[in-house]
């Protein structure tokens, strides 16, 4: 993949660009922004998550077109590169393969298009004037492989080893506010905790056979008064850490220690569908 294959991409989709493909482009821009700040999963960020939010709203909307007759180009592109070099850094310091996730990305944004009558690539575009996925041909892109598994363990390791593990605290720095009380309106904190543990405990309950807790970890590490409850599916295990006075609500069998963490995240909640 080069950089001529994506500016490519763009030709096709967009042959003749007008201002309001480029604020829409603008917008696209930092709704990636907006999904890099969430997928960091860190809550004090995620208030920073919703006004980038805001600003992919501005832009798409199309109500500033004047203002790109008065914008610095220089700064701008200078602003775009050192944009796409610091984005590849981070992957890059995480242990991405950032090379070969970027080729399989534009592959998979190739398949958006169509063919026209005559063979050639078509793109699919949206009543809101973006670039859309044709169901026909989109294929996601496929970056599993592009992930460093040690360093992804290492990283959730040392995230969460400290002398006292506290779920409600970690998220919410003590010298902001109490953790346990913090609420969207409708429920605190530490009330939607328990709630998921509830939640859990009846999924985990109902498939005893597939469900186990255990007090210690593979490593025979654990935090501080609490334990790991999980769930074998078919696409893989799902793990909560709970504390100690939770162990009875989950009726599992207990296991000398876990099974070795197989690299799931917060998001991969969605392998619990599988046990429908």
């Amino acid at each position: 993949m080069s950089i001529q294959s994506i500016i490519r991409w763009f030709e096709i989709a967009k042959p003749e660009p007008t201002k309001k493909d480029v604020l829409t482009q603008i917008g696209c821009h930092f709704e990636e922004v907006q999904e890099f700040i969430t997928a960091t999963t860190h809550a004090k960020a995620q208030a920073y998550a919703d006004e980038v939010g805001e600003l992919t709203d501005f832009y798409k909307a199309g109500n500033v077109l004047n203002t790109l007759d008065t914008a610095d180009d220089v700064a701008l592109l200078d602003a775009l590169c050192d944009q796409v070099v610091t984005a590849i850094g981070v992957g890059a310091l995480m242990g991405f393969d950032m090379a070969n996730a970027i080729k399989e990305v534009d592959r998979s944004n190739w398949t958006k298009f169509a063919k026209d009558d005559n063979g050639r690539p078509a793109p699919y575009i949206r009543p809101d004037g973006k670039i859309g996925k044709n169901p026909e041909t989109y294929q996601e892109p496929q970056l599993a492989d592009y992930i460093s598994l040690a360093d992804r363990q290492q990283r959730t390791k040392d995230r969460y080893r400290e002398e006292s593990y506290d779920p409600l605290k970690h998220e919410f720095p003590s010298d902001t506010c109490e953790a346990s009380q913090v609420s969207d309106g409708y429920h605190t904190f530490e009330e939607l905790y328990n709630h998921r543990m509830i939640l859990f405990s009846i999924i985990c309950n109902s498939y005893p056979s597939r469900a186990w807790k255990s007090k210690l970890h593979h490593d025979g590490t654990m935090y501080d008064n609490c334990f790991i409850v999980g769930i074998n599916t078919p696409e893989g295990y799902f793990t909560y850490h709970y504390h100690l006075n939770h162990w009875d609500k989950f009726q599992v069998r207990e296991l000398p220690n876990a099974p070795e963490w197989d690299g799931h995240i917060s998001d991969d909640i969605v392998r619990l569908y599988s046990l429908l």
